[in-house]
């Protein structure tokens, strides 16, 4: 059952995975894919591969060229954001046990962490 103790249907599935890609900056390229896939399965065989052979003779003319650039360029971002959300992750660990070490010694006891949920014994950070 999902956390927010909702049952597990479709539409909340479809609701958590809108939700998710909010959170993440990505609904305008989920939202682009999807109606573009609709529309590409909505035509006849026939229009979808004079659609093909027609994107095909445009690249090779180099007419849209920046829109197939575009591709590595989102992939890229994608993962640029991945990375910096993991560095994140790392530096804001580092920084919590950097304050609750300063917070301990200035008490001389042991600090329950917001983190963790546990006091611990810490080490002196590395400078």
């Amino acid at each position: 059952m999902p956390k927010s103790g909702r049952k597990n249907s479709s539409g909340t599935n479809i609701w958590d995975f809108l939700i998710a890609s909010i959170n993440k900056g990505q609904l305008l390229i989920a939202l682009t894919g999807i109606i573009f896939l609709a529309m590409v399965l909505k035509l006849p065989p026939e229009d979808a591969s004079r659609l093909l052979f027609h994107i095909v003779d445009l690249l090779e003319k180099g007419a849209i060229v920046g829109y197939a650039l575009l591709g590595p360029a989102l992939v890229g971002w994608f993962l640029h954001a991945k990375w910096q959300r993991r560095q994140f992750a790392i530096e804001n660990e580092r920084i919590t046990e950097e304050r609750d070490y300063y917070q301990q010694k200035a008490i001389q006891a042991p600090v329950e962490s917001s983190a963790k949920g546990k006091p611990k014994k810490l080490k002196e950070p590395v400078k």
